[in-house]
């Protein structure tokens, strides 16, 4: 097809009834997919969207098929493109990033207003994850933190509750590493051309290009960890995008509405390649978000679709201790 806006809205289409069916999310949740636009606060932003999953009737615009949705009804919002180049995986970030900073801007203002308690239920799983700390109970608890732990709950808080943000391309990129390193040119690009990196929220949710993710572990659903404060905050995998958009979508609608969703009780994992780790920095008054790549060649790169989990083996040190605690009533003696 020579006539490349009609090509493009074919692949909008075919993203959308993709989604939009029974058995990918349940029509009981009055869940549709459509094309339009965002409203924060009552003012309509510029972007138009290619595919949002939304919850409710939006406003129609005028007598066109798209629709205007509050951003508190937006589950995931999809830029889709038939090959991705990097010229659209680059405005793709400007474009999500834009609508990330008005939704963090909105979220701040409804906390100021001080009847504004969000629910952090899943931020704190997320938080205890990857200290090894306990999160505070109450949002504003954050400002009994240290700084570095207080941006980490910030961003986990915001990830709970923004759309997820997918730059869904069906061809582009023909190898797993090529993705990886214009994922991370962008972030560099914008560093130098801005003087600031991006915050972890201002990252995409999932960029898929052929048969390979960048995904953002964000604890919905993934969650990698490297190192003690080493967060894996960007990998990749390869051979099944579709699966990767579900379990996103799904994860959403389970934290949207507080319900349970069919993923089973395998005990497959995801075969991931870290990409981005970031770790929280205090520099002076500021604190911010370090960020250091892992770069592999496309050969290590190459590897199975998914591992099952098995349980480490327990030594003889292990062994004694969980006998002694066996003997005691679970009470293990140190001193």
């Amino acid at each position: 097809m020579p006539h490349m806006p009609t090509l493009g809205s074919a692949y909008e289409e075919i993203t959308k009834q993709g989604i939009d069916k029974n058995f990918a999310i349940p029509k009981s949740l009055n869940l549709r997919v459509v094309s339009g636009f965002i409203e924060i606060a009552g003012e309509m932003l510029p972007q138009q969207i290619d595919c949002m999953l939304v919850e409710g009737n939006g406003r129609q615009y005028g007598i066109t098929d798209q629709y205007i949705y509050d951003i508190s009804c937006i589950l995931c919002i999809f830029e889709v493109k038939k090959t991705l180049t990097k010229a659209d995986y680059s405005d793709a970030f400007d474009h999500l990033g834009d609508i990330r900073r008005k939704f963090a801007e909105h979220f701040e203002e409804k906390l100021r207003g001080g009847n504004f308690e969000p629910d952090i239920s899943q931020a704190r799983k997320a938080f205890a994850q990857l200290t090894g700390k306990m999160a505070p109970t109450h949002y504003l608890g954050i400002h009994q933190l240290p700084k570095t732990e207080a941006i980490l709950f910030y961003t986990l808080v915001q990830e709970q509750h923004a759309p997820v943000s997918i730059v869904h391309g069906y061809e582009g990129y023909k190898t797993e590493a090529g993705l990886r390193t214009a994922f991370i040119d962008i972030i560099e690009e914008r560093e130098k051309t801005s003087g600031q990196g991006l915050g972890v929220p201002s990252l995409p949710t999932l960029v898929t290009s052929n048969n390979f993710c960048v995904i953002k572990g964000n604890g919905y659903p993934y969650l990698v960890i490297r190192d003690t404060n080493s967060w894996v905050v960007i990998f990749s995998t390869r051979h099944n995008p579709a699966r990767i958009i579900l379990e996103l979508i799904w994860s959403k609608i389970s934290s949207h509405f507080d319900v349970k969703m069919p993923y089973g009780s395998d005990l497959d994992m995801e075969t991931v390649a870290p990409l981005l780790i970031a770790e929280p920095h205090e520099v002076g008054e500021q604190v911010g978000w370090a960020y250091n790549s892992t770069e592999y060649k496309e050969k290590r790169l190459v590897r199975g679709e998914q591992t099952t989990w098995e349980p480490s083996k327990v030594g003889a040190a292990e062994l004694s201790a969980i006998n002694i605690m066996a003997m005691q009533g679970g009470y293990l003696p140190l001193i």
